[in-house]
């Protein structure tokens, strides 16, 4: 299990012909099944009971609340992502849909975004959470986002942002993020130093800048990393870790992505 604030990714497997007893989540529920097949009973209103089947690589998406039974067939393995119900509602004060949200149950739906934000964070857990807190932050706020606008109930006031942040916000910002670039930034902290939510905040920078937040910090990163290996004696490791990258190999990734070479290689020009 990986939690971050507001929301946690687990993997859970049920086995061959088990039985889980009714129960009714205290968070909203998107998951992934990632081998056989799964079937739960669903409680709809009083009663009312329907069955949903689930099979590899189906998605589904349950609001908190909602009582089911499940039934699988075959061991099962899922992929399972927690949203508490105020991290919801904190998102769908930002983008002007109110906070009373209610969220439509979907049994064995696509969505590229949502299923990409899962795959994202998995690999975030699989790695150890090196990326850091700002890029599951920022893939959770476009994944809230999307769930309000998409699938629910809610009635969104539009709000035009236009022209991206203002000179001296964008520039308080870009500085904030260069004094700071070893630490574990978060979105919540970028977006209070304008005085913007978390979501409209990324939208506005990435218009002032044409990239996000995140990717920002990447790229200063990395210039600071470029800087390092050429006027200094640090180790790779040591300038790994003066950049903000937890480890050699993660520097060593996004070093050869940007500038197609290896810290050594640089180093040894």
């Amino acid at each position: 299990m990986t939690k971050w604030h507001g929301f946690r990714l687990e993997r859970h497997r049920i086995f061959d012909h088990a039985v889980t007893p009714e129960i009714c989540f205290p968070t909203h529920i998107i998951g992934f099944l990632l081998n056989g097949n799964y079937k739960k009973d669903i409680f709809d209103t009083g009663t009312r009971r329907r069955t949903i089947t689930h099979n590899c690589g189906d998605a589904l998406l349950y609001p908190f609340g909602l009582p089911h039974v499940g039934h699988s067939f075959s061991q099962a393995d899922f992929l399972v992502l927690y949203l508490e119900p105020k991290f919801v509602e904190k998102a769908a004060r930002e983008i002007s849909a109110g906070e009373r949200i209610e969220i439509i149950p979907q049994a064995n739906f696509e969505d590229k975004l949502v299923a990409d934000v899962a795959k994202h964070l998995l690999a975030e857990v699989e790695s150890g959470g090196v990326t850091g807190a700002l890029y599951a932050e920022s893939l959770m706020t476009a994944l809230a986002a999307r769930l309000i606008k998409h699938y629910s109930v809610a009635r969104i006031i539009s709000c035009k942002y236009k022209g991206g942040l203002a000179q001296a916000k964008l520039r308080l910002v870009t500085e904030y993020i260069n004094e700071h670039l070893a630490e574990n930034l978060s979105l919540e902290k970028l977006a209070g130093l304008c005085c913007l939510s978390q979501y409209h905040f990324c939208r506005l920078f990435k218009q002032s800048t044409g990239i996000s937040p995140y990717q920002y910090l990447i790229e200063q990163r990395i210039e600071r990393a470029k800087q390092l290996l050429l006027q200094s004696q640090l180790s790779i490791a040591e300038v790994a870790q003066t950049v903000g990258f937890n480890e050699q190999s993660q520097l060593a990734r996004h070093f050869k992505r940007a500038t197609g070479l290896t810290p050594t290689q640089l180093r040894s020009q």
